[in-house]
């Protein structure tokens, strides 16, 4: 194998493994990763908190500069969260990879 995508994963433990990776300093296959979910229901340590454009905007600006190719949002309640999440990572050039609907949990 020399290449994965982790869609959701620790953001400290697998970008800091993705540079000891690209550095030659551990031996595994390129990765990328979304990091840490944006997810949206709550949790005790990882929630989201999606209330505009500009939080949306944060949370996916904070992911690329972590090192995520792509980001991964769940369970964000209400439509108009989803929709800003979709604007911020079209913004700063980041695929979009899953977004679920609190109720039918069916990706979008």
């Amino acid at each position: 194998m020399t290449t994965i995508h982790d869609p959701s994963n620790d953001t400290a433990t697998i970008f800091a493994a993705s540079q000891m990776q690209r550095a030659g300093v551990l031996v595994a296959p390129r990765t990328f990763s979304t990091g840490t979910i944006l997810y949206g229901a709550g949790g005790p340590t990882f929630t989201a908190t999606i209330g505009s454009y500009d939080d949306a905007l944060f949370q996916v600006r904070r992911l690329k500069d972590a090192g995520a190719f792509s980001v991964k949002s769940y369970q964000q309640p209400r439509r108009d969260q989803r929709q800003q999440i979709i604007r911020s990572t079209t913004a700063t050039g980041r695929p979009r990879r899953s977004t679920s609907s609190p109720t039918s949990g069916a990706s979008r």
